[in-house]
């Protein structure tokens, strides 16, 4: 027997949220399903984004995404005249949506409003964008709230009743990785962090290296988190070494704004469906994320 959990969030609150737990012949499960609302700017703004729940599976834009209905004349409600851009590991691969991409429009070289090139010349595939993927979106049009709607992944459910494990893996050795949430929560990157949660409950904490005056603690160490604000990215650096003793007082909990350790640094605070990007100078780091639904 399936239990479900409608999670309803807006702005940065819980709007509503039900909760029970079902049990049968011992077996339990877990289902925690609801939308979210956000905001993609528009005019040619750049957002960053993650898709904050499951929908089917498999994610493709062209479902996850609110774009406008296809029209041989244009204005349909909805995200128009967009790019969807994902981070290769080296540069970005994207692809184009215009609604008046028509095939009559188009001469059939385009029949669905998804093109390679912008100038809706070459047919385009709609890429599949995962809760926990990080992704650009590149408006054109007027700026709308995109409502993802699904479950909360459950890869990996864990054997503690009522708790849903889900991993990111983070690639080292100064790769740069372009990540999400892979579950609807908010909160701070740092696990000894105060961030304020929307429900459910539970921790959005990158597995950070523990501080140490010599070094050599396993987890996350010396990266970047690089935060998107609309025109650029904000940085902030970690390095387990960077403690009080190391830095004179200068950092005391490892987080510094310069790589150096001359200055204290603050852990950002993300918010459900928004991407960041972490540039890893330590081991590749899998970010194992959990939300609890306990009777």
């Amino acid at each position: 027997m399936r239990t479900k959990t409608l999670l309803c969030l807006a702005a940065l609150t819980a709007a509503g949220v039900a909760t029970s737990m079902a049990q049968s012949s011992n077996v339990y499960s877990l289902n925690i399903v609801g939308y979210a609302n956000v905001a993609v700017a528009g005019n040619g703004a750049i957002t960053a984004l993650t898709t904050p729940f499951d929908l089917d599976g498999v994610n493709n834009a062209d479902k996850v995404l609110n774009h406008a209905a296809l029209s041989d004349v244009g204005g349909n409600p909805g995200l128009d005249q967009f790019y969807v851009q994902i981070w290769n590991g080296q540069s970005f691969d994207q692809v184009h949506f215009d609604q008046t991409f028509t095939a009559n429009n188009t001469g059939g070289a385009v029949t669905n409003g998804w093109d390679t090139d912008g100038g809706g010349t070459q047919q385009g595939i709609p890429p599949n964008l995962p809760p926990g993927l990080g992704y650009f979106i590149n408006n054109g049009g007027p700026t709308v709230s995109n409502v993802f709607v699904g479950n909360v992944v459950e890869q990996g459910t864990s054997s503690i009743i009522g708790t849903t494990n889900t991993s990111v893996s983070i690639t080292g050795n100064g790769a740069i990785s372009f990540i999400g949430s892979p579950v609807p929560l908010v909160g701070s990157l740092s696990p000894n962090g105060s961030g304020y949660y929307t429900l459910p409950s539970g921790p959005l904490h990158l597995p950070v290296a523990a501080l140490s005056d010599v070094g050599g603690n396993p987890g996350l160490d010396q990266f970047y988190v690089q935060i998107w604000n609309g025109q650029s990215f904000d940085q902030v650096h970690f390095d387990q070494t960077f403690t009080s003793n190391n830095t004179g007082g200068a950092v005391t909990n490892g987080w510094d704004t310069d790589g150096g350790g001359t200055q204290q640094g603050v852990p950002p605070v993300v918010i459900y469906g928004q991407g960041f990007m972490v540039n890893n100078g330590g081991p590749t780091t899998v970010w194992l994320q959990s939300v609890t639904n306990a009777p």
